[in-house]
């Protein structure tokens, strides 16, 4: 077992942590931060040495599934996976492994069949109160993980493979209307949120792409009045308009490290306390997203430009999400053709 020891540097507060890998050499790593914090690491490096040693020279596993928690096979796809993959989608399966063990306590692969997975859609449902989209996604992610373990000859068959999922109900999409947008604007007490979500509507960003993890100075070109934004496992360079401009040729002169310091967590708290400040329901951040596209549609940019814009790969799937808007603008080009007659 790894030792951790307490260290105070120039940096601050530091935990050294000791440890052998898997050839016995003798190693060590330094985490900045709380001991909660080297105690995680060294508990997840724990997990991965104990999934390193079941497996065999070509990849399979020695032992059979019992031996295995689903807890470390979480930690070890996460570790060759997951971190593979964009920052966006390894939130996500973070979020969704978590909360299956929270559901799952200390559970064995083996131990998981059709019948816990039922249970488990029904928690998800009644419980956790996910919509049917939610738990669609939910569902896909765990069987992408499932499919893994039978590669690894963890597991016989998915469990997950069979399931019958809450029908998903296809909804209008929700946007802002520009007097939600103005009450949403001056709800906001704090420059730099205030900042950020004028650059969402501006530009259409997933919420995740203007956040430090995926956007840094290095992807701002304050002279060729545009910025690059990462997401989906692409990376592209979008215009920005005289607004955003301003917003970050102010910021960058300010000498912040990065364009928008916060953090996803903070972010999310602080938009749910401004909406309901501006007593906006039924909202959430994608949606400004499609406010920036709904707002478009309705200045009259062609669908093609906006499925651009929004960086789809192709423009069936703008018409598919904006359906409804595109429909009710032809139809109030239509009744103004009335008044020629």
């Amino acid at each position: 077992m790894a030792s951790i020891k307490q260290r105070i540097t120039s940096k601050g507060e530091a935990y050294v942590i000791t440890y052998y890998d898997l050839s016995g050499r003798r190693r060590s790593k330094t985490i900045y931060g709380s001991r909660h914090e080297a105690e995680a690491w060294a508990t997840r490096l724990e997990n991965r040495k104990q999934v390193r040693r079941l497996k065999n020279a070509n990849g399979t596993y020695i032992h059979k599934p019992e031996k295995v928690m689903v807890s470390t096979a979480f930690d070890e796809y996460r570790h060759s996976v997951s971190s593979k993959k964009a920052a966006t989608t390894a939130r996500l399966e973070k979020w969704v492994f978590d909360t299956f063990l929270e559901y799952s306590g200390n559970m064995t692969l083996a131990e998981i069949d059709l019948k816990f997975m039922e249970a488990y859609v029904t928690y998800l449902s009644k419980d956790k109160k996910l919509s049917p989209t939610s738990i669609g996604m939910t569902i896909r992610t765990l069987k992408a993980f499932f499919n893994q373990q039978i590669k690894y000859g963890l597991m016989e068959k998915n469990p997950a493979v069979g399931l019958i999922l809450p029908k998903v109900i296809k909804k209008k999409i929700r946007f802002l209307t520009e007097d939600e947008i103005e009450a949403f604007l001056e709800a906001i007490d704090d420059l730099n949120y205030y900042d950020l979500f004028v650059t969402y509507l501006n530009t259409g960003a997933r919420h995740i792409e203007l956040l430090p993890e995926s956007f840094t100075w290095k992807d701002v070109d304050i002279k060729g009045r545009r910025i690059r934004l990462t997401g989906k496992g692409s990376s592209s360079y979008v215009k920005i308009n005289g607004v955003v401009h301003e917003i970050l040729k102010r910021r960058k002169e300010s000498g912040i490290k990065f364009p928008f310091p916060l953090d996803y967590d903070y972010l999310y708290k602080k938009f749910k306390k401004y909406m309901k400040k501006a007593k906006i329901d039924n909202i959430t951040l994608h949606d400004l997203r499609r406010t920036f596209a709904v707002q478009l549609i309705a200045k009259g940019v062609d669908i093609y430009q906006v499925s651009k814009l929004l960086r789809h790969e192709d423009v069936s799937t703008t018409q598919k999400y904006y359906a409804d808007v595109i429909d009710r603008d032809q139809e109030e080009a239509v009744k103004k053709l009335e008044v020629l007659f």
